[in-house]
């Protein structure tokens, strides 16, 4: 694959980083191009050297041969993360409301995401050569399955840089230079989507036809019964959690008039974490092995009926997974960020057996546009939270709907060490555990 100059130069400083790791010398800075401090870059010798756990899901189907067509190579940079969840109310107190959290992490351009996917594909197949794999790229199919590649690179590809929603949120997908990469089987990437409904009709649409499974089924037979290999790599900057806005009363008092006053509190909070690490489940080998007949099953890839269901992918017939986070990057500690995000005070005081006041108090407790920085390249801000609180004043409900908003930036060459180093560490042990 051609590479710009650029890339080139990225090549060079992601080779460094990753010899760093082995003792040997590299470049006192990498790609220097936006410093949010003025803090050095990190060693990347001082990574704490910590081995991937992989896990092999049907690995005796492999056939002896040492053959393989490296037929698709996604890397995924996870972007945005969104969670959402709904509230629940005690005592008939009504709809208890909602929270919402989100984090925008800001990626670094396409050139450097490009030149990290252009890195890790070219690592992989030299670490499948070491193995002892003879490895047939896209660009060297015979004619005899060029036709079936030709519809398979039709079937649901991908431009490398499109934004694609997915279970936590977006994320940008980049696929090697020169190469068509697919999504594969429309629900098999991320744990599907979000929406729910979008995701279910792709999935029934590749069921239906089956058309890419038995596109790769034929040529995998054409040269001459060859497994075919689909990588998916998930890199990932964070997380959200969120508790729903929940309705209870918090006190009752009576007093010596014989006034009663009840107060009806509701609440919700977010929380986001920093941190560079690779997906475990969807950071995958899948393995599509050929079969003599006609018309092969499409795979199911875990549909998804609800934007919850959280089936790992299965777009093929053998798998080495990612079995846990991997978080190897060693220069951005993560950050961690809570916040309350507010609360609606209600306060009924009774007179005579009936209401005679009602009093509301919202309030938010979290900490507005902070920024925090951990001083090795990585820099969070805290956007001002929405806080809605609604209150009915004719009955006991109350509803309280909460948003909080944070932007993650890291700097472009921590960045690209990060990631790389990560990918470099854990695709060598799923090519280990290959035969």
């Amino acid at each position: 694959m051609a590479c710009t100059s650029a890339q080139a130069g990225l090549f060079d400083a992601v080779t460094d980083g990753i010899k760093n790791i082995s003792g040997q010398p590299s470049k006192s800075d990498l790609l220097p191009e936006r410093k949010l401090t003025d803090q050095p870059p990190p060693d990347p010798a001082t990574f704490k050297p910590v081995i991937p756990t992989v896990k092999a899901e049907n690995l005796d189907a492999l056939p002896k041969t040492k053959k393989i067509i490296l037929s698709n190579f996604v890397v995924e940079f996870q972007q945005q993360y969104e969670k959402k969840k709904n509230g629940f109310s005690i005592m008939g107190l009504g709809n208890a409301g909602s929270s919402r959290g989100i984090m925008d992490a800001t990626l670094p351009d396409q050139d450097t995401l490009q030149a990290i996917t252009n890195f890790a594909y070219l690592d992989a197949v030299k670490k499948l050569k070491a193995k002892g794999y003879e490895v047939i790229e896209v660009s060297n199919l015979s004619d005899k399955s060029r036709s079936s590649y030709e519809k398979l690179s039709k079937s649901n590809p991908i431009k490398s840089g499109e934004v694609f929603d997915n279970i936590d949120g977006q994320s940008v997908l980049v696929s090697p230079d020169g190469m068509t990469s697919l999504i594969p089987n429309a629900g098999c990437t991320h744990y599907g989507s979000r929406k729910a409904g979008a995701n279910l009709g792709n999935n029934m649409r590749q069921m239906s036809s089956g058309a890419q499974t038995q596109y790769e089924n034929e040529i995998a037979n054409a040269e001459g019964k060859i497994p075919l290999l689909k990588v998916w790599i998930a890199v990932e900057f964070g997380e959200i959690a969120v508790d729903g806005g929940n309705a209870f009363i918090s006190a009752r008092q009576n007093n010596f008039l014989g006034t009663t006053q009840t107060t009806v509190s509701n609440s919700a909070n977010a929380s986001a974490t920093q941190g560079m690490f690779l997906k475990p489940e969807v950071t995958r080998f899948s393995i599509e092995m050929p079969t003599d007949a006609q018309y092969k099953n499409n795979h199911s890839c875990g549909i998804s009926f609800s934007k919850n269901t959280l089936t790992p992918p299965a777009d093929g017939d053998v798998f080495i997974r990612l079995a846990e986070k991997y978080n190897d990057d060693g220069d951005s500690a993560p950050l961690k960020m809570i916040s309350q995000a507010g609360t609606v005070g209600v306060t009924d005081t009774y007179l005579g057996g009936g209401i005679g006041m009602r009093s509301v108090k919202e309030n938010d407790n979290g900490t507005q546009a902070q920024t925090f920085d951990n001083g090795k390249g990585t820099k969070v801000t805290q956007h001002a939270a929405r806080t809605s609180g609604i209150v009915d004043t004719g009955g006991m409900g109350t509803s309280l709907h909460t948003t909080r908003e944070w932007t993650a930036d890291i700097r472009t060459d921590v960045y690209a060490a990060s990631a790389a180093t990560m990918i470099y560490k854990v695709t060598d042990a799923l090519v280990g555990k290959l035969p």
